[in-house]
């Protein structure tokens, strides 16, 4: 029988984490790599080691994929190269999917998503930080032009303003 605190990091995981992260829910992948879904951070442990720990605001998703089992990373930036993570052990993937989830929706405010004519995307968002400021960020994956700056310039005022920033 498990006890509520047995998706909790190991003790000497915890000691790596910050108080606030270190109830989270962990979970351990396939090669030893394990993920700990901390209040405020996201972390990867390799070997005992801090990989990173990284604030949900600079996550963009983390999906479970069944059919692959495994468990995708985008990050916010999009420059920042995506990670998966293969055959997670299964007992708190419910858990620790709620808690990320949960951390998640908590970070991202707002989004505005638009594709111009040339196919470039663009995504304004509004994010929370660990400090509860909130802050807009513009991405934009393609050519940018003038009128990509300027399309990036309206979404970004549009998706402020949904979230009361101006």
């Amino acid at each position: 029988m498990s006890r509520k605190t047995d998706f909790y990091p190991p003790k000497h995981i915890q000691d790596l984490l910050e108080r606030p992260d270190r109830r989270g829910v962990y979970v351990i992948f396939e090669g030893g790599q394990a993920l700990n879904a901390g209040t405020n951070h996201l972390s990867l442990i390799t070997d005992d080691a801090l990989v990173f720990n990284e604030p949900w605001c600079k996550v963009q998703h983390l999906i479970f994929d069944a059919d692959m089992d495994t468990m995708n990373l985008a990050w916010a930036d999009p420059s920042r190269p995506a990670m998966s993570f293969k055959k997670p052990e299964t007992q708190w993937l419910p858990h620790f999917g709620e808690m990320s989830r949960e951390r998640l929706a908590h970070t991202q405010v707002a989004t505005v998503i638009d594709t111009l004519d040339d196919g470039t995307q663009l995504r304004a968002t509004v994010r929370r930080d660990i400090n509860g400021v909130l802050f807009s960020e513009v991405i934009a994956l393609g050519v940018i032009t003038p009128e990509c700056e300027q399309r990036a310039a309206t979404l970004e005022n549009q998706v402020r303003e949904m979230a009361g920033l101006d």
